[in-house]
């Protein structure tokens, strides 16, 4: 069958500039971002970003991974990045269902296939909880993962246990460097605002959300949980540092090992905290001259032949 790539790369542009004249984002920054060669490439990145923020995240490393030569597409996740005046009484409109997640996914996974002879995913946060769960299902088709501070289950936990996403239970242990003070709304749903850490600087995403959108995620770990038992993955790499204080070094070292059961390729890789990686790693590096440790680290992965990769286990 014959496939017209341009036409394509148009029709996703132009879907983008339509969707923010009918729901305006709150900066330029939240606007999705696409890297298209004029032709389909070895493989194209679908990157998701991270709860409440935007494709900002991966603005620097979406550059690093076009200039190797791929296409690369970072979706805005449904509902995020809209303009408004956000609050405990009129909280963003974040999904307040995993399917409304799922089915994005899975749309910009079919569309995004087409762009290169491979697909690998990548996200951050709860974008690198996303990835794993489209790994999940499709773990033939799709090249290769990276997972950037994962929000997972506790797999030290039982399976199904309240205890085995004790991240989700209070989100005040969420992400570092931010915490979070609820507020009951009108509903009765508990309201999360961040708090930044540096006063003079305001968000490009949320500053805050409800509590039940923030569960939607705990349920999404728990089938991964499940799933991971059962299944394999694409070859994965992990990455985590010791700034993220949300699950930390032995979450995802456990999560690696038990992908290990079926998927040889896995790799857990932790910054300690002299690197001074956070949530934050991603945000912007428009004024370092010089590439940072990811950005480097992610190129390699990009580029590395996986069919040479006998051992496991960084």
């Amino acid at each position: 069958m014959k496939f017209d790539y341009n036409p394509v790369i148009n029709a996703l542009r132009q879907e983008a500039r339509s969707q923010a004249q009918l729901q305006p984002l709150r900066n330029d920054r939240c606007q999705p971002i696409f890297g298209f060669h004029p032709h389909p490439t070895s493989k194209v990145f679908l990157l998701f970003h991270s709860f409440t923020a935007a494709p900002y995240q991966f603005a620097d490393i979406a550059q690093a991974l076009f200039e190797e030569g791929y296409n690369v597409v970072v979706p805005l996740l449904p509902g995020h990045g809209l303009a408004g005046s956000w609050n405990q009484i009129m909280p963003p409109p974040l999904p307040l269902h995993r399917r409304v997640y799922e089915e994005f996914a899975l749309r910009w996974f079919k569309r995004s296939r087409v762009l290169g002879q491979t697909i690998a995913l990548g996200g951050v946060g709860t974008g690198g909880t996303l990835a794993a769960w489209l790994g999940l299902q499709y773990p033939q088709a799709i090249d290769r993962l990276f997972l950037l501070d994962p929000c997972l289950p506790n797999l030290s936990r039982p399976y199904g246990s309240e205890a085995s996403a004790e991240p989700f239970i209070f989100a005040s242990t969420l992400v570092s460097p931010f915490v979070t003070t609820p507020h009951p709304d009108a509903t009765g749903e508990l309201y999360r605002q961040w708090i930044i850490p540096r006063q003079e600087e305001s968000l490009p995403g949320y500053e805050g959300f409800s509590q039940r959108s923030l569960q939607v995620w705990f349920e999404i770990t728990l089938e991964i949980q499940k799933r991971s038992l059962m299944s394999p993955l694409p070859p994965v790499l992990l990455v985590g540092s010791e700034r993220e204080r949300a699950l930390g070094d032995e979450t995802s070292r456990l999560f690696c090992e038990q992908v290990r059961q079926y998927q040889s390729k896995a790799w857990h890789l932790y910054f300690d905290r002299v690197l001074d990686l956070s949530h934050a790693f991603l945000t912007s590096f428009s004024d370092i001259a010089e590439e940072t440790h990811l950005t480097r680290l992610l190129k390699q992965y990009a580029n590395l032949e996986l069919a040479a990769v006998e051992l496991a286990g960084v």
